[in-house]
Order: structure tokens, then sequence, then C-alpha cells
């Protein structure tokens, strides 16, 4: 006889399951550094801020070059991290066609001009992946849960 939790195959049960709670932490913890490393950021970088927002435009790819002065350098961060992060990444492959040399020239030029701040840069790019991730996987795994009600939490 195989274990059932639920009236449901207990190896798709818990599986599901942790993928969702984990997932969730990712997301809560994740939200709550980007909260802490984005104000961080942004100290560090104010005396630059200017020249900085001129200066990485400069590397973006000529097709979205000029965005951070439209938004008068309030976004200029933000427009400067879809070269890292993966849902803007994968934008800019598929629909813009970006060629992986322009990405990576453009990742470099920021790399260059931020110099020994480039780590709480990197750092941040890389809470926003892990939130990211574990938005995206938090609800594909409850929509799945709905649909297939596995875990019975919708008896």
């Amino acid at each position: 006889m195989d274990a059932m939790i639920n009236g449901s195959p207990a190896f798709l049960v818990i599986p599901l399951t942790l993928l969702i709670v984990a997932s969730g932490a990712m997301l809560v913890f994740g939200s709550l550094a980007q909260l802490i490393t984005y104000p961080i950021l942004r100290y560090v970088l104010r005396e630059r801020e200017d020249y900085l927002v001129d200066k990485l435009d400069t590397y973006a790819p000529k097709r979205v070059q000029g965005y951070a002065r439209k938004t008068n350098g309030k976004s200029w961060l933000t427009g400067s991290l879809g070269a890292f992060i993966i849902l803007p990444r994968f934008i800019y492959k598929f629909f813009y066609k970006f060629t992986r040399e322009e990405m990576e020239s453009w990742r470099a030029g920021i790399k260059k001009e931020l110099g020994s701040d480039y780590f709480i840069y990197r750092l941040y790019v890389t809470i926003v992946n892990v939130k990211t991730y574990g938005g995206t996987v938090s609800i594909i795994g409850m929509l799945i849960e709905y649909q297939f009600d596995i875990a019975g939490a919708f008896r």
C-alpha cells in the first residue's frame, strides 16, 4: 500500500509542499533583504549619481540608451539592473534581440564604472533574482495545487 496524505500520493504532496514553502521563504527573505540593501546602495552611490546616470547609459545597447535620462534619473539604477536580472534579460534577448556581446559589454561597463561599489550592486541584483525566482515558483506551485488539489488544501 502506498503512503497517502489526504487521499493523494505522498510522493506528490511532500515535494509540492516543500517547493511552495521554500519559494515563499525566498520571496519573504528576498523582499526583506532588498529593503535593506537598496537604501545602502543608493547611499553609497549618491555622490556619483549624476555621473553614473550619463556614463552607465552610454554602455547600454543602442535601443535602450536614453532611458535613464527620460526618467530624470529617478530609475537609473533600476534601468541598469536590466543587464543582470533574469526577466529583463529574457525580454532583451528574445524581444529586443540583443546579442550576447551587447549584454556582456553592458555588464562589463557597469562593473568598470562602479568599481569597488560593484559588490553591493551585485549583491542587490542577486537578492532581486532570488526574490523573483521565489515569487515565480511560489505562484506556479500554488497554481498547480489549486488546479490539481494534490495536498487537499481546497477540499
